[in-house]
């Protein structure tokens, strides 16, 4: 492949940024439909969050490297017990209070901690950033809600934390944000330790795992999934 001119770069790169935006939109607003029909479906499964953790922030790293700032990551593995709860949606949690820790960092860093006070788990992102004015701190986890940041070159969709609290309250959990104006904030959610798996959840609907009775062996002796459809036709 030949050398690709400077200027159809930057368009290229630009289409990309536009396309990238557009699919994260859509996603968000799939999401936020679910959430509010109640028919976001959930998972649960033993989750160590150390581990969780740890694959975002090294999915994140580059974006801090590119800006020049620290990412640290303080989530002992062996004080930290497992519980059950939904870790796509919890590693969405993640990707959004540290993705805009970085995107609105311009010195310094973040830090994320993982603990667990009493029976829960407790995650903290803590940036160096621009911090939040005590009157925006409320607005922050409403729906299509944005504080104004006069320099920023791109604005968000208004949706993530709002899609992560929700996400956190139907683990039945908490979300907040502590910050000063020009001194950093940390976000900051808690959920409770669960020893097994919920049979039901209110506000969403639960994807029932495949238990023993429900496998017949198929042709060949292949495991086939039977479903109360596929015994009325047979």
């Amino acid at each position: 492949l030949g050398k690709v001119d400077p200027k159809a770069k930057e368009y290229l790169g630009r289409a990309y940024d536009s396309s990238k935006r557009l699919a994260e939109l859509i996603l968000d607003l799939l999401n936020v439909s679910r959430i509010e029909q109640g028919r976001l479906k959930m998972k649960f499964t033993k989750t160590n969050f150390a581990s969780l953790v740890e694959s975002v922030f090294k999915e994140l790293q580059l974006k801090a490297d590119t800006k020049k700032l620290y990412l640290k990551l303080n989530a002992p593995k062996t004080n930290l017990p497992q519980t059950f709860c939904d870790p796509d949606r919890i590693r969405e949690v993640f990707v959004n209070l540290i993705g805009n820790a970085i995107k609105f960092t311009e010195n310094g860093g973040i830090t994320i901690k993982l603990s667990h006070p009493d029976d829960h788990i407790r995650a903290e992102v803590t940036d160096t950033g621009r911090g939040i004015a005590e009157e925006d701190q409320k607005l922050l986890f409403q729906k299509f809600s944005q504080v104004k940041r006069a320099i920023d070159e791109h604005q968000g969709t208004g949706l993530g934390l709002y899609i992560s609290k929700n996400f956190v309250e139907l683990h039945k959990g908490t979300i907040g944000v502590k910050s000063v104006a020009g001194k950093g904030a940390t976000f900051f959610f808690e959920i409770p330790i669960l020893r097994s798996a919920p049979k039901n959840v209110e506000g969403a609907t639960l994807d029932k795992p495949v238990n023993a009775a429900q496998i017949e062996t198929g042709p060949k002796g292949v495991p086939a999934i039977v479903t109360e459809s596929s015994r009325a036709k047979a």
